[in-house]
């Protein structure tokens, strides 16, 4: 995967943790789905404002295949003005210990 290029077809948000009100990824009272999709693509990325420096059981449970930082945003903002979106994501770190210098 790393050095390659996916089109996302899915996105959830991994940094919102709030499991006593809701599940991981989940934004507690929000009517917002918490994985939004598109026509494009085939990659799921979750997103969030932590970088990925070991193995996280949650992103292999939800079956993520990329994770970044801004994505889910700019999917929520899409989705809520009806915007048709597409997206691509580089592989640009393996997400260890080395992700924050890569």
């Amino acid at each position: 995967m790393f050095g390659q290029v996916f089109g996302i077809q899915e996105v959830v948000e991994r940094d919102m943790m709030a499991e006593l009100l809701a599940s991981r990824g989940t934004v507690p009272l929000s009517i917002q789905e918490p994985l939004l999709k598109s026509d494009f693509g085939t990659a799921r990325c979750a997103t969030g404002d932590s970088f990925v420096t070991a193995k996280d059981p949650w992103l292999l449970e939800n079956s993520v295949d990329l994770v970044g930082m801004e994505f889910f945003a700019i999917a929520k903002v899409a989705a809520h003005y009806g915007v048709k979106r597409r997206a691509i994501k580089f592989a640009s770190d393996i997400a260890d210990g080395n992700a924050a210098e890569q």
